[in-house]
C-alpha cells in the first residue's frame, strides 16, 4: 500500500496511460480479427445473408474486449511502476520499495528514511518523464481505425458487389436466351495439322 499522495498521483498518470494502451491494444486485435473473418466469408463462401451478423458480434467483442483489458486492476501501480524501473535503471528499485512502504501504525506517518527514500524518487521524476515508460496509443489507434474502415468497406461494399455481380449474370443468360444458344446447338472440333 502506498502511502504518499504525491508518489500515487505521479505512478497514477503512467498507470492510466498504461490501461488506455490495453483497451486500445484489445479492440484492435479484435477488429483486425473481424476484418479477417469478414474477408474469408465474404472470399470462401460468397454469402451476404450473416455479414451483418458477423459484423454486429464482432463490435460487441471489440466493445466488450476493450472495455475488460482497459478496466483498473489492482496490480496496474506495480506494472507501471516496473516499466518505470526498467526504463530508469538507475532508480534501481526505489520506485517499487517507495510503492510498498507503509507508515508506522502508531503514528500513520513515514520515517524520515522512508521519507528520504520518497524525495528522492519525487525528484526523479521532476527530471524525468516517467510516461515515457508506456509506448503511446497513436498507432494502434491509427490501425484501429484502418481496421475499422476495412470492416466497413466490407459490409457496405460486399452486397454492392454481389447484386452487381449477379445483374451480370442475368445480362449474360438474357443475352444467350436472345441468340438462342442451347447446349447443344453448336458443335466445334479440332483437328491437328498443320498451320500454315
Amino acid at each position: 500500500m502506498m502511502f504518499d499522495a504525491r508518489l500515487l498521483r505521479k505512478l497514477d498518470e503512467v498507470t492510466t496511460r498504461l490501461r488506455r494502451r490495453r483497451g486500445v491494444v484489445a479492440s484492435l486485435i479484435c477488429w483486425t480479427i473481424l476484418a479477417i473473418v469478414l474477408f474469408i466469408e465474404i472470399v470462401l463462401f460468397r454469402r451476404s445473408d450473416f455479414i451483418l451478423v458477423t459484423a454486429a458480434i464482432g463490435l460487441f467483442f471489440s466493445i466488450a474486449s476493450s472495455l475488460f483489458a482497459g478496466r483498473a486492476k489492482s496490480s496496474d501501480r506495480s506494472i507501471a511502476a516496473k516499466r518505470v524501473e526498467d526504463l530508469f535503471p538507475d532508480l534501481d528499485a526505489k520506485l517499487l520499495t517507495a510503492i510498498n512502504l507503509k507508515p508506522t501504525p502508531d503514528r500513520w506517518e513515514l520515517g524520515y528514511l522512508q521519507n528520504e527514500l520518497v524525495s528522492e524518487v519525487l525528484t526523479h521524476e521532476r527530471k524525468n518523464n516517467w510516461i515515457t515508460a508506456i509506448p503511446g496509443v497513436t498507432s494502434a489507434r491509427v490501425a484501429r481505425i484502418f481496421a475499422m474502415i476495412t470492416c466497413l468497406a466490407l459490409v457496405i461494399g460486399f452486397p454492392y458487389g454481389v447484386r452487381k455481380e449477379r445483374a451480370n449474370q442475368n445480362v449474360i443468360v438474357e443475352q444467350v436466351e436472345e441468340i438462342g444458344i442451347t447446349e447443344n446447338s453448336i458443335e466445334i472440333s479440332v483437328e491437328p495439322g498443320d498451320t500454315e
